[in-house]
């Protein structure tokens, strides 16, 4: 947690906040955890991890359903940007 404080962006320690959250089934805390790893990675595999996580958890669930669209978005603007 120190280092998300100092580097809230730190996608390593973004990962392992998210896989100990899903470990001890805290799956709303590991989707948004999931959440910031996707919007600074726009990854096709983050995105899958989400909707894994959202399909697990009713409360995360209505969440990503606001979200999709635009996270959806993101990978797009990803395979379209430059190389």
């Amino acid at each position: 947690r120190e280092v998300l404080r100092r580097r809230p962006r730190d996608t390593a320690a973004l990962a392992i906040l998210s896989n100990s959250s899903e470990k001890t089934e805290h799956l709303f805390a590991a989707g948004l955890a999931a959440e910031k790893i996707f919007r600074a990675t726009r990854s096709p595999d983050d995105l899958d991890r989400l909707v894994r996580i959202a399909a697990a958890d009713p409360a995360y669930r209505s969440r990503f359903a606001a979200l999709e669209p635009a996270l959806r978005r993101l990978v797009s603007s990803r395979r379209s940007g430059p190389p």
